[in-house]
């Protein structure tokens, strides 16, 4: 049996401020569970499409069938059916090495990708499982084109952020049987000068860019560092 893989988001609406918005009321009066239903049936009735950094590939999202909306329980999931194209080349049988199907740039090959959503009342955030499948990634178009169709309903200062998070569950695992091996610091501004940051951690930032600081073990990082860690996890802030 194929093992399935599930990568785990976070799904919010930020305004023009960074500000959360409220899913099932953001807008005033609008709840994304509705817009999100529309823009599945949206893709669903037309291929939309976005091009790679380089521009020379297109990836492709669409739906094959329309999605499960669970208005209840404030679920909806289904298949994505996702795509790329923009390049040449040939489908050969192993067997007996003959060409069966030459590629054209407007030819895309596609893939089925479960995913699964939840957007509850009154929250500022919902969860978001999508199907990972190997060199094959959907998040990025999901959130490109999500974004491109509530902009085109008008919603023009609001962005969806797709946001990757750890499942409890599996988080706990890693902590309670696995060897912690790397731990980075990540600020978002650098200190004005080397000195400023030894002397006084808290120097008023100066240079944009990012200050990175790593502890690194082959084997693995003694036990306090695994408290420490679960301390920030565990935070509510």
């Amino acid at each position: 049996m194929d093992k399935i893989l599930l990568s785990t988001y976070i799904l919010k609406i930020q305004d023009r401020n960074k500000n959360d918005q409220i899913l099932s009321r953001f807008n005033g009066e609008d709840d994304f569970l509705e817009i999100f239903e529309n823009y599945l049936n949206s893709i669903f009735q037309n291929i939309l499409n976005t091009e790679d950094e380089r521009q020379t590939t297109a990836i492709h999202i669409t739906l094959e069938e329309p999605p499960t909306v669970d208005m209840e329980n404030r679920t909806v999931y289904g298949h994505f059916s996702t795509g790329v194209s923009g390049e040449e080349y040939q489908i050969r049988d192993l067997e007996n090495r003959e060409d069966s199907f030459d590629v054209q740039r407007n030819h895309a090959a596609f893939r089925n990708i479960f995913f699964y959503a939840k957007i509850p009342t009154e929250r500022d955030r919902g969860a978001l499982i999508l199907q990972r499948k190997a060199k094959f990634g959907i998040k990025t178009i999901f959130r490109k084109t999500l974004n491109r169709y509530i902009k085109a309903q008008g919603y023009q200062i609001y962005t969806v952020k797709v946001n990757n998070i750890v499942h409890g569950r599996l988080y706990r695992r890693m902590m309670d049987e696995g060897n912690l091996k790397k731990v980075e610091f990540i600020k978002r501004r650098i200190p004005g000068s080397i000195e400023d940051y030894y002397r006084n951690g808290e120097q008023p930032d100066t240079i944009p860019g990012t200050l990175k600081t790593s502890m690194i073990s082959s084997t693995s990082l003694p036990q306090n560092f695994k408290h420490f860690i679960d301390g920030i996890y565990r935070n509510p802030d």
